[in-house]
């Protein structure tokens, strides 16, 4: 049981909208058992980046439990495509194929049983859901293109997401906004709103199997986009091509590397 003075600590030091940059080692150094670390862990905000999640996985502390569970997090899935110890070019991409890797490497030397700590990965691991192949399709009608900024997008709460959704005058302004998306729940204003087209619809599917599709209510929604698609539910406005967008991970078929059986298992 985790004290509530070593809760504060920890809020206080790593708490969810601290950029990587703030990150105090010193801090971190001060965490003295692997319920702390994994407390830690279930705090994380992972769209700060894992750099924090580094030195838990290099933590002579760290329990399989809490190793499983930043492993299952880290979507190994969408790199079994890249051969460990291939490089990518995609900077945060490659800091997450650098943890995953580390965590296979350690996991062997992780304490096994740690009072108070466990992980079931069985909500986690993929459950292959089928991908139609006009789903990689491009769509039909005026040529995409975004104008919205990155760091302006990054500083809408959710508030201001769902107000940006609601007025989006256009349906090439409902793209902007939907090339962005990373939440789950921001997906069904999108979908519901009476722009939305095929090519809007086929991108927040991409994005959300790309960002969010180890949650469990994702499953249902994406096969629910798929279906609404092949009934042709969304008329064709705006083209999108989903092989030539580089926020979109399309599934390749050919596994470079096996999740071990270990990292299926409760611990």
């Amino acid at each position: 049981m985790l004290s509530q003075d070593r809760k504060d600590f920890i809020d206080a030091h790593f708490h969810e909208n601290l950029a990587e940059q703030d990150l105090s080692r010193e801090a971190f150094d001060q965490l003295q058992t692997p319920q702390e670390l994994a407390y830690l862990v279930s705090r994380h905000n992972w769209d700060t980046g894992v750099l924090l999640m580094h030195w838990v996985a290099q933590s002579p502390l760290c329990s399989r439990a809490t190793a499983a569970k930043i492993f299952w997090l880290s979507q190994p899935h969408e790199y079994q495509s890249s051969r460990l110890g291939q490089r990518m070019k995609d900077t945060e991409r490659q800091q997450t194929f650098a943890l995953i890797q580390t965590l296979l490497q350690n996991y062997p030397d992780y304490s096994p049983n740690v009072p108070g700590l466990q992980f079931d990965p069985a909500p986690h691991i993929d459950p292959a859901l089928p991908i139609p192949s006009f789903m990689s399709q491009a769509t039909a009608g005026e040529t995409s293109y975004v104008y919205f900024d990155k760091d302006d997008v990054n500083g809408w709460f959710e508030s201001d997401w769902l107000a940006q959704i609601s007025n989006a005058s256009t349906a090439m302004e409902l793209f902007n906004i939907a090339w962005f998306l990373d939440e789950l729940e921001l997906a069904t204003p999108i979908l519901a709103h009476p722009l939305c087209d095929r090519g809007i619809a086929t991108l927040v599917f991409w994005r959300l199997h790309r960002l969010c599709s180890l949650y469990p209510s994702a499953p249902p929604l994406l096969r629910q986009i798929i279906e609404q698609l092949d009934s042709s539910h969304y008329p064709a406005h705006i083209s999108y091509a989903p092989q030539d967008a580089p926020e979109v991970q399309l599934p390749k078929r050919k596994l470079k590397w096996d999740i071990p059986p270990a990292l299926k298992q409760a611990v």
